[in-house]
């Protein structure tokens, strides 16, 4: 339940979003699919990975310093950007500029607790 955790704590985060996890017992979690971009496919020049680098800033910051509970995994097939469209989740905008996508966040089988002390000498 790590991921329901993280994912409670990043509705926070504007533009910032964990999938729906659907089922999960001890050994399995099932998530609802999410089509995106992995990260680390996008070129260095694209204002979508300025734009996703902006989000993981402000979703690590939130996760670090305010919830106290971080993604330790955060590497660029983990993290996706998803251009937002009209969907079930109420998820809407047509324009097809940088800022109308979101971040999605993967995998979160590696999360770290964080003790309040730690978080301040990370200040």
């Amino acid at each position: 339940a790590r991921q329901i955790r993280f994912a409670k704590n990043m509705e926070s985060v504007p533009r910032v979003f964990v999938p729906e996890v659907l089922a999960y017992n001890s050994n399995v979690i099932i998530s609802k699919w999410v089509d995106g971009i992995p990260l680390r496919s996008i070129p260095s020049w694209d204002d979508r990975l300025k734009d996703a680098q902006a989000l993981m800033r402000d979703a690590y910051c939130q996760s670090m310093y305010v919830d106290a509970f971080f993604h330790a995994d955060g590497h660029g097939g983990n993290l996706l950007w998803v251009e937002k469209k009209n969907d079930d989740d109420g998820r809407s905008n047509s324009s097809t500029r940088a800022s109308s996508g979101e971040l999605c966040i993967l995998d979160c089988g590696l999360m770290v607790d964080i003790e309040p002390s730690a978080a301040e000498g990370l200040l």
